[in-house]
């Protein structure tokens, strides 16, 4: 006889998502520094940026300049799904890493 399975709860998310449609005009967003994070109300903020040149002194040195490129506000229950996605990409990454051949 096969153990019992104990209940799979999902918090905050229906049992069944509508269909995913994936229009062409949301914008996708580099960025390369996470510069905030906080929890509000169950709610994730993330601050996002990107370091990029500064193109203000024609003729002149270019330095650098952090612009914040997205502020993103998520569920907890979707920044957990991300956290247990990346874990698993991760974890193949590390894998696939480990197999090949030196």
């Amino acid at each position: 006889m096969a153990a019992p399975r104990s209940p799979t709860v999902q918090v905050g998310l229906p049992t069944a998502l509508p269909t995913l449609i994936d229009p062409n005009n949301v914008k996708e967003v580099f960025s390369n520094q996470l510069v905030g994070i906080s929890v509000t109300d169950q709610n994730v903020h993330l601050t996002l940026s990107i370091v990029r040149p500064r193109h203000n002194n024609p003729g002149g040195p270019t330095d650098n300049e952090n612009v914040v490129s997205e502020r993103a506000v998520i569920t907890v229950a979707a920044m957990n799904a991300i956290v247990e996605a990346y874990s698993q990409l991760l974890f193949a990454m590390q894998t696939q890493q480990a197999m090949k051949p030196n």
